[in-house]
């Protein structure tokens, strides 16, 4: 977190139900040897994201109850160990880099979400990323790397409808929480074609939209142990309605 508290600023506005945040994510990577790029061998490249978010509870600060909203622009910068010297974009060193386009403010997400029946049943509605919510792992990541599993399986933010961080489209989600274990989930998202939201995030109408995707999922949030120790088990399904080329017969 940058800036700090600002003089207990941020500490008064959060009381207010006013979460703003400045933060710096920076990430080297160095190669020791072996590359698939020529002439290129032992090397360091650094990427970095800065990112401003805005969280409100408008029931503290305006009286609404259960109602909430999210905001999120980010500048990155750098270069990439894994194109740049490895030959490898599959799996990236350094997860942070690419999808900002080097603009000022990239926009990631704007969205709000309304909370009923004491946060059993969760609404939300906006322009953000479909696989935020959907699909995620919180155990999956190595440090700094884009691993096969990281934040979510590449088999689906490889897909157009699978938007992920930073890139995003209008969609909705609908959450109940059957138990406080057990939750069940499902959205509908527009399908747009990549770089979702242009390339510089705003750009929420680039249309022409390709689809439409339905994702839908069931958790399970056991705690274990003396630790109380949360466990994630998911199953789940995306369905896109986009046409795309036959993987056996296109040329393309």
């Amino acid at each position: 977190m940058l800036l700090g508290d600002l003089g207990g600023i941020r500490s008064r506005l959060l009381n207010e139900g006013v979460n703003l945040q400045l933060s710096l994510t920076g990430e080297f990577a160095g190669n020791i040897s072996g590359t698939n790029v020529p002439n290129k061998n032992n090397s360091v490249r650094y990427a970095q994201q800065l990112a401003f978010s805005s969280d409100i509870d408008w029931d503290k600060l305006a009286g609404v109850p259960g109602f909430n909203t999210h905001f999120v622009v980010i500048n990155r910068a750098g270069r990439n160990l894994s194109s740049d010297i490895i030959g490898d974009n599959v799996a990236q060193a350094q997860e942070i880099y690419g999808a900002g386009f080097d603009t000022g403010f990239h926009n990631v997400y704007v969205y709000a979400e309304e909370k009923l029946f004491d946060d059993r049943l969760n609404i939300a509605l906006g322009h953000w990323p479909l696989l935020t919510d959907f699909a995620t792992s919180t155990v999956a990541c190595v440090p700094i790397a884009l691993t096969a599993g990281c934040g979510n399986p590449r088999v689906l933010d490889n897909q157009r409808a699978g938007t992920n961080w930073p890139q995003s489209s209008f969609g909705g989600r609908v959450r109940y929480r059957i138990t406080p274990d057990v939750y069940v989930q499902a959205g509908v998202w527009q399908v747009v074609p990549s770089p979702a939201g242009g390339r510089t995030g705003w750009n929420w109408f680039q249309g022409p939209n390709t689809g439409v995707a339905i994702p839908a999922e069931i958790g399970y949030e056991p705690a274990f142990g003396p630790n109380q120790l949360t466990g994630h088990y998911k199953l789940g399904m995306l369905w896109d309605s986009t046409v795309y080329p036959d993987l056996f017969y296109s040329n393309s």
